[in-house]
């Protein structure tokens, strides 16, 4: 059934997020015996590609180790270009909200919603890096952080960042 801000919970570890008419994935990793209530670190992975292709499984296997380490992990899923003929802005968006949904349910999923980590490799090393590096919309969730507690990049260069993304950077992480 419905949790809140559009995301779903089909029953199992794979929720769904829709942005208009676009279903979204976020795939949840959990440790060996993790229940509700438990105050667990957890860590979000984006995807690279470019933020024209790419996809949440990417982070499958990192996801998995992270689990198996103790920490709930999600691969995230976001709109690209390839797809969704959206700019990276949108990524950012979809990312922040996925952050900030983690936090907004963290005692459903037995996460400490101060020990958030955003990780990503290349776009979405980029990704991960945004949600703690610049403002958010107005028109989007303002009510949680969505900056994370930590941040673990691959591949990731900061000047590309700042050029590729086009958005202007702040301190407000909101």
């Amino acid at each position: 059934g419905s949790i809140s801000g559009n995301w779903q919970w089909n029953g199992d570890n794979l929720l769904g997020f829709t942005v208009g008419d676009v279903n979204l994935a976020l795939y949840i990793f959990e440790p060996a015996g993790h229940k509700p209530g438990d105050k667990t670190p957890a860590i979000v992975f984006f995807f690279g590609g470019g933020w024209k292709n790419g996809s949440y499984l990417q982070f499958a296997a990192q996801s998995d180790y992270f689990a198996s380490r103790g920490m709930v992990a999600a691969s995230a899923d976001y709109r690209i270009e390839s797809i969704h003929h959206t700019k990276p802005d949108k990524c950012v968006e979809d990312a922040k909200s996925a952050v900030r949904w983690l936090r907004q349910h963290a005692s459903e999923l037995g996460i400490d919603p101060g020990k958030v980590v955003a990780s990503g490799g290349s776009a979405g090393g980029h990704i991960a890096a945004c949600t703690a590096l610049f403002r958010s919309s107005p028109a989007v969730w303002t009510s949680l952080r969505c900056g994370p507690g930590a941040r673990l990049a691959f591949d990731v260069s900061a000047e590309t960042l700042r050029c590729t993304t086009g958005l202007d950077g702040g301190a407000d992480v909101n």
